[in-house]
């Protein structure tokens, strides 16, 4: 199981990376329960969705990557485990308008970030709120998450709090 942070050339990505000054716009989880590595990502055309890696790869560039210690029998728990409580989930417009607002707020003005996303809906996933889903596991492996409010979580964020934890591994892009 691998964590990605990547970027792209569509305009959402441009004014992420623009209103946080964060070298990452997105994050997705890939999978290796098989020969044919698989992306779980949530996107604002498509909600959460499965893809794969080449075809990720194709349109995103990956700027950091930490792999994760698990067994190929924990990797195959942990993708049903997501992609049942994920299939059909669409993307949590409201709450990444809300964060989109606050960064623009923080750039232009210096306005400090909210702890909590008044706008999250649970039913709803952006892309960094998969790694909600894994909470537990971080947890188990040394990731303090005790305080992390995954709604107000950029991905940049996201690759600072999981870069704590000596148990995950970083890969060359």
């Amino acid at each position: 199981m691998i964590f990605l942070w990547s970027t792209n050339n569509k305009i959402g990505s441009r004014l992420i990376r623009w209103g946080l000054d964060e070298p990452s716009s997105h994050f997705a989880v890939c999978f290796f329960e098989d020969s044919f590595p698989t992306v779980i990502e949530s996107r604002l055309d498509t909600g959460v969705r499965e893809i794969g890696l080449k075809e990720f790869s194709d349109v995103n560039t990956i700027v950091h990557a930490l792999q994760a210690p698990v067994t190929l029998d924990e990797e195959i728990l942990f993708f049903n485990d997501i992609k049942n409580k994920t299939s059909g989930v669409g993307y949590d417009f409201p709450a990444i308008l809300y964060w989109t607002y606050v960064g623009f707020m923080r750039k232009l003005f210096g306005i400090k970030q909210p702890r909590i996303n008044i706008m999250d809906r649970s039913e709803l996933l952006y892309c960094v709120e998969i790694l909600e889903l894994l909470d537990d596991y971080l947890q188990e492996i040394g990731v303090d998450t005790s305080d992390v409010e995954y709604g107000m979580l950029s991905p940049e964020q996201a690759y600072v709090m999981l870069c704590q934890c000596e148990n995950l591994r970083s890969l060359p892009c």
